[in-house]
């Protein structure tokens, strides 16, 4: 029996045990987050507070540069491993909060600068054990097994919420994810340190990196904040918003295998074009959703089509992070990432402000569409 568990949960292969752990981080990180927003707007029944809140947690995310000081010192395995204790805070302080105030913004700053702390060691980390001559099938794995957890944490999640509350699915969440940073202890660690200024990366050379990756963020705030808002706000229902969740990661599931297996430079150009297509439209059906049978609809055809996109952008990442210096590279993605999202908010802020309640939606997701178009014109730039 111990040996069984010793296997289970340190397989022989390092990139296999890298996987293990995103399958059960993402298991854990995707039962809270399609409700985050929820749970904020339940506090305090307002919008503004939730923008505010992600902004504080996104945000964190602009000090990947001195993130990668601490990662090209630690290595990259023990910078992710040291920013367990700060989300396993994060999602317990959680279940404590029982207002929007100072307190709330602390959970958002310790949660955000946990998460940039683990994704500024994980990344280098895929970089350094993937194969770069397979490296869009590898990215198709890294992407596609934590989405398989997904399918399961958001619906569950949800049934939780509805039988036990929130404070429950926050304790669930932190066990699960303690467990999902064993592997990790049994991987290799890598060293690389910050040869270059953040200053010389923000140069003509990068310039269309940087756009790329800021158009790329403003596509995330849909899956992070926006979808899950109007979902929030307009369905309702734990069960109804985990069921989305977790049809949003099935289509995701498939559709990253496929394109993994299909992904190559004759075919990118087109799978990229139809994908940010039909993603688009599907952007316009989340801006107009009315009911929960619509929105599990649009919820699948997004998750089928995202991937698209985001797989390959990710492996060109991860190819011109080796070509360069990585951590600096990969703490440039992230600025820039969060920049985008930061962009996203701070316009959604506004909105709320200056357009009318029926419109706010619809000009959230008109945002989003300007970063998935963005985001495939720049990367055809770049690639051409």
């Amino acid at each position: 029996m111990i040996a069984q568990t010793r296997t289970l949960f340190f397989p022989e292969d390092e990139l296999h045990r890298v996987y293990l752990h995103r399958f059960l981080f993402r298991l854990a990180m995707q039962s809270v987050a399609m409700f985050l927003p929820l749970y904020i707007y339940q506090l305090e029944q307002s919008i503004t507070q939730v923008l505010v809140f992600f902004i504080i947690y996104l945000g964190m995310f602009l000090f990947s540069f001195q993130t990668g000081a601490i990662v090209s010192r630690l290595g990259f395995k023990h910078t992710s491993l040291i920013a367990s204790p700060l989300l396993l805070i994060f999602y317990l302080w959680l279940r404590m909060l029982d207002s929007f105030g100072p307190e709330a913004l602390v959970v958002a700053f310790i949660g955000g600068l946990g998460f940039n702390m683990y994704w500024m060691g994980m990344n280098p980390e895929m970089a350094r054990t993937s194969d770069s001559d397979n490296r869009d099938a590898e990215t198709a794995i890294f992407y596609s097994l934590p989405e398989a957890a997904a399918a399961i944490s958001p619906f569950v999640g949800g049934v939780l919420i509805a039988w036990a509350g929130f404070p429950v699915l926050f304790i669930a969440a932190a066990v699960t994810m303690f467990l999902s940073f064993l592997p990790l202890l049994k991987t290799d660690e890598y060293y690389d340190g910050m040869d270059d200024t953040a200053r010389s990366f923000f140069s003509k050379k990068y310039l269309g990196d940087i756009i790329m990756f800021c158009f790329q963020g403003l596509q995330y705030n849909a899956k992070l904040v926006f979808w899950p808002l109007t979902l929030a706000v307009v369905i309702g229902g734990s069960v109804n918003i985990g069921g989305a969740g977790s049809l949003m990661a099935v289509g995701s599931m498939i559709a990253s295998l496929t394109i993994g297996k299909l992904l190559d430079e004759n075919s990118r150009p087109w799978i990229m074009g139809v994908g940010a297509g039909i993603l688009v439209l599907s952007w316009a059906g989340m801006a107009v959703v009315t009911s929960p049978l619509f929105a599990f609809a649009v919820s699948f055809v997004a998750g089928s089509m995202i991937f698209a996109i985001d797989i390959p952008v990710y492996s060109l990442a991860l190819d011109r992070a080796e070509e360069s210096d990585i951590i600096e590279y990969l703490a440039l993605r992230e600025v820039m990432l969060a920049v985008g999202r930061l962009i996203g908010l701070v316009g959604a802020l506004v909105a709320l402000r200056y357009v009318a309640p029926g419109q706010l939606i619809p000009v959230l997701f008109g945002l989003v569409a300007v970063g998935t178009l963005g985001t495939l014109g720049v990367f055809r730039t770049i690639t051409s």
